[in-house]
């Protein structure tokens, strides 16, 4: 199953100059990059953003964009720069993704944790600008354990599609807030032929896609190969989390 899953990789200004050409002599199906400069005043594109976009689609992969999301920054004008910098989406072109893997704490600033409440809240109205402006579906990326502690385990966006994040697994753990994934990364520490070992060592974030090669062309809304077979659908392992007793760490309450 896991062998006849689409292969693909997210990219950001931090993989540097990338070979889209190589990346997709390798098997690599689909890609995101980031579209947002984030460090502060996170006002302008990442500058690796038009060249990837562009070289994903000269190659032939399908393309797609992501948002990290940050809850402390107005979520109006994160939006709007995403949008703007992303422009419309075409044939070929995936979802438009948010990353939520920042709950707003800073050491440096001494500042504590948004709610899970206003990060939902964010979220929500972040989502809602984006669709209304590009009419496609939008992609949640997170991990389980941080949806259920940041943002609350919030079923609000149950129905969108789930990009998750869990390392060195085979079938990955998703919160108990969704029903499925769509998109599983399950690696950071990998190197794909195309893609620079800059340093301090960075490595490529790689992903499969959780079904066959026509699902994922109907999710970039491109018509289906013929021969293409089918390939079955990866249950996930759903949890809920708790704290463990006289600990503070948490431990997983499997759900299937």
């Amino acid at each position: 199953m896991i062998a006849d899953m689409p292969r693909g990789i997210d990219v950001s200004k931090y993989q540097g100059e990338v070979d889209w050409q190589q990346v997709a002599g390798a098997g690599i199906k689909f890609a995101f990059a980031r579209a947002v400069e984030d460090k502060f005043p996170a006002d302008s594109a990442d500058h690796t953003f038009a060249a990837n976009f562009e070289g994903m689609k000269a190659a032939g992969i399908l393309r797609g964009a992501y948002h990290f999301f940050r809850p402390r920054r107005d979520v109006a004008t994160q939006a709007k720069l995403f949008v703007s910098i992303v422009g419309e989406l075409k044939p070929g072109d995936l979802p438009p993704v948010i990353d939520f893997e920042h709950d707003g704490s800073s050491r440096e600033l001494n500042l504590p944790r948004v709610s899970p409440k206003v990060i939902v809240e964010g979220m929500a109205r972040w989502i809602d600008i984006v669709e209304a402006a590009l009419n496609r579906r939008v992609i949640i990326y997170t991990s389980a354990e941080y949806w259920i502690l940041a943002a609350g385990n919030s079923k609000l966006f149950r129905d969108h599609p789930l990009w998750i994040a869990h390392w060195k697994a085979d079938r990955p753990m998703v919160p108990s807030a969704f029903d499925s994934f769509i998109i599983h990364q399950y690696d950071v520490e990998l190197t794909v032929p195309g893609v620079p070992r800059i340093g301090p060592p960075v490595y490529v974030p790689t992903d499969r896609f959780n079904g066959s090669v026509n699902e994922l062309r109907a999710l970039a809304d491109l018509p289906p190969l013929e021969r293409i077979r089918p390939v079955p659908h990866m249950e996930p392992r759903r949890v809920a989390l708790k704290k463990r007793e006289g600990s503070a760490r948490l431990e997983e309450v499997p759900l299937t």
